[in-house]
């Protein structure tokens, strides 16, 4: 047994020094990548904010190359599959639903100010979407794929909504 294990030992460090089909990246590095891949799409030839450049290359696997190939065929539906836009159906079902003036959940009367929508105007105050997305976050896979709270509302909440409503509750 202990031969073999031995055995073991040798091959692998005779394939040390291999190259690899693979790199390893420090956090840092993969951090600094996807920011930079990011801004290469959120600029004004493509006219996208990083949220939305965001959404569109998660969608796509962060494969710039599939994303430039489909994005000038058909920048619409994209926006739409991404959870960035809603169809023209979509909309006319979800207009009746909006009630600007209290949060979704809790129905509480709020000012416009303490209440929060994203581009779909379903509003809720601070601490639904605190309460919601805290929810969310307890499977990674449903947080990067999180929709409005709105019952079939179809746009994905931006990452930078998540860090704004949960930053306080980390630290806590």
């Amino acid at each position: 047994m202990h031969i073999i294990n031995f055995l073991n030992i040798l091959d692998l460090l005779k394939n040390a020094n291999r190259p690899r089909p693979y790199n390893i990246y420090q956090i840092d590095q993969l951090l600094k990548q996807r920011k930079n891949l990011i801004r290469s799409i959120a600029n004004e030839d493509y006219g996208l904010s990083e949220d939305e450049a965001t959404l569109i290359l998660m969608y796509f696997k962060w494969n710039k190359e599939d994303f430039d190939l489909l994005w000038t065929k058909d920048k619409t539906d994209i926006r739409i599959e991404c959870g960035i836009d809603i169809s023209e159906a979509s909309k006319i079902v979800l207009s009746g639903m909006n009630i600007p003036d209290s949060s979704k959940f809790c129905l509480v009367s709020y000012s416009e100010e303490d209440l929060f929508a994203l581009t779909c105007g379903h509003h809720l105050c601070k601490y639904c979407w605190e309460d919601y997305l805290k929810l969310k976050t307890e499977d990674f896979l449903v947080t990067l794929s999180t929709t409005c709270p709105q019952e079939k509302c179809p746009l994905v909440v931006p990452e930078r909504i998540f860090f704004k409503y949960l930053e306080n509750i980390q630290k806590h």
